[in-house]
């Protein structure tokens, strides 16, 4: 359970509004003031004192709406930890907090009262064009338009002079336009000249509407600023935050466990330490949590079940791999499919067997073929490992059967691993190389055998929609990727310095020499090609 709630008070559960709640919220606050797991008939007992009356079976078919509630192998429900920075949990206990009145919300200060808008003074002529610009509200008609310039040009205006004024912000005016729109605030001189009327009431709007506009330009202009400063500060602490989060990681001890229970117990279990790429395989309990214990981060499959058999509360996150989803309708009659970790990893990194079957493990252990069993156990830890490294690369895992072809976000990325289009778009931007693997999942013995160094020439699209158009540096070819083709990426290693004794001379020799090499080489390849 998270430890993000210590202020809650204990009798917080007699003071809420249980009509603020949802019942599968209330479900988690009865197990949490209880303080161990509870029965349905418990929990329906509580929920009875708070006046929520609700029978076994739909509490039953409630109790899952809340991610932070897990059932137990006896029946019972209990919070469990979540690995998300965010959880579920702390969302509910603020809001447990801000119903009880626990929250010290600063008072907003008010804001100073802006000062009125003259309407009085004359415009200047730099005014008028800022807010022509712009784009003046529709309640200034071009008769105050040309009443606005006169008054700005500060002496009588022809109807030429004020065409061309017009005209140079953008404005499509003709002299009938003009001739049509002459009266109010704007009067034609003997002269055909156009002169203002100051204390026309038209004009004074207008003189107001305009500096109204200006004003609120200017408001919104200073709201763009401070957002993108509130943005740059966010961003950049974020970066701090996980490049200490992705640090913390990189030094941290982590195991993916894979387990065998049977009626007595623990039967065995493998563990694979993925910084060493070593197995360790354990058939006693207790060693197994012995080492569990000085591990920082666990990953597996369902990991708080098998947490729960071998009695053992883990001290640093928990990573689970297990799939996404449960069921997934397939069309309108409530047709579903069940989805499985043998489907997701089948469909994500296209492995044919990625985990063993129960039956065949059991029947291992009634033989007593250990060799076998351990086998098999870290060949389903090596393929969950790399569907963590797929999903922390893209942020999703795909789920193909028959028509079906979807992906599926996850949140296991607690490392802060660099992201697949991070990856290619901070190469694009600086210019480096990357080093990819296409098609199907890396192998295990050498997972950058089959790598291709790649530069990055445009990321087009976005979300999951989004595609990279890169060079294969290696055969000078354009290619076209999407996001499931590349199941690794990295910046492509850099090659050591050359040693200070060797002149350039005899390095511009060298290189020569293996360019030409190249060039001649390359018709006997072409002919043992054709034949």
């Amino acid at each position: 359970m998270a430890n993000h709630d210590k202020d809650l008070p204990s009798d917080f559960l007699e003071r809420i509004d249980p009509e603020a709640f949802s019942v599968a919220a209330l479900i988690g606050l009865v197990v949490y003031h209880h303080g161990a797991p509870l029965s349905f008939e418990e929990i329906a007992a509580g929920l009875a004192d708070l006046g929520i009356v609700r029978s076994t079976p739909s509490l039953k078919k409630t109790w899952a709406k809340l991610r932070c509630l897990r059932k137990t192998v006896d029946g019972k429900l209990e919070l469990v930890r979540e690995n998300t920075e965010f959880s579920v949990w702390d969302t509910l206990a603020f809001r447990v907090r801000e119903n009880l009145g626990l929250l010290s919300r600063p008072r907003a200060t008010p804001k100073p009262a802006k000062p009125p808008i003259d309407d009085r003074s004359p415009v200047g002529l730099e005014e008028l064009e800022q807010g022509l610009i712009a784009g003046l509200p529709s309640a200034v008609s071009l008769r105050r338009k040309l009443a606005l310039f006169a008054e700005a040009s500060h002496a009588p205006v022809t109807i030429e002079r004020a065409i061309k004024f017009f005209r140079d912000q953008g404005c499509r005016l003709t002299e009938k336009d003009v001739r049509r729109s002459v009266g109010g605030p704007v009067f034609a001189d003997e002269d055909g000249r156009l002169r203002p009327v100051p204390q026309d009431g038209s004009l004074i709007i207008a003189r107001g509407l305009l500096r109204k506009h200006l004003r609120e330009l200017g408001e919104r202009a200073e709201q763009e600023k401070a957002s993108a400063r509130n943005t740059e500060e966010w961003k950049k602490k974020r970066r701090i935050e996980g490049e200490e989060k992705h640090a913390r990681y990189l030094k941290a001890r982590k195991a993916v466990i894979r387990c065998v229970f049977t009626r007595t117990g623990l039967n065995s279990a493998s563990v694979l330490d993925p910084d060493r790429r070593e197995f360790h395989d354990f058939t006693d309990r207790d060693e197994l949590v012995s080492y569990l214990g000085r591990c920082d981060i666990v990953l597996g499959l369902d990991p708080w079940s098998d947490f729960e058999r071998l009695s053992f509360k883990p001290r640093g996150q928990v990573v689970d791999l297990s799939p996404p989803v449960k069921t997934v309708r397939l069309n309108r009659q409530g047709r579903t499919l069940k989805v499985t970790p043998e489907l997701i990893i089948l469909s994500t990194l296209s492995i044919s067997r990625p985990l063993g079957d129960r039956k065949k493990l059991l029947e291992y252990v009634k033989q007593g073929n250990f060799g076998k069993l351990f086998r098999r156990l870290q060949s389903d830890l090596k393929a969950l490992w790399r569907l963590y490294e797929y999903g922390c690369l893209h942020g999703t895992v795909r789920l193909r059967w028959g028509y079906l072809d979807e992906r599926r976000g996850i949140d296991w990325n607690v490392g802060e691993m660099p992201r697949l289009y991070e990856l290619f778009e901070q190469a694009k931007e600086s210019g480096d190389d990357l080093e990819i693997v296409l098609d199907s999942a890396p192998g295990w013995e050498d997972p950058w055998s089959r790598g291709l160094r790649a530069r990055v020439i445009r990321v087009e699209g976005m979300g999951w929609d989004r595609c990279y158009v890169v060079e294969l540096v290696d055969t000078c070819l354009q290619r076209l990727l999407y996001e499931d083709e590349v199941f690794a990426a990295r910046p492509f290693p850099k090659a050591p310095p050359p040693t200070a004794n060797r002149s350039p001379e005899h390095t511009r020799v060298e290189s020569e020499n293996k360019s030409l090499k190249r060039v001649i080489a390359w018709p006997d390849e072409r002919d043992d090609q054709v034949s």
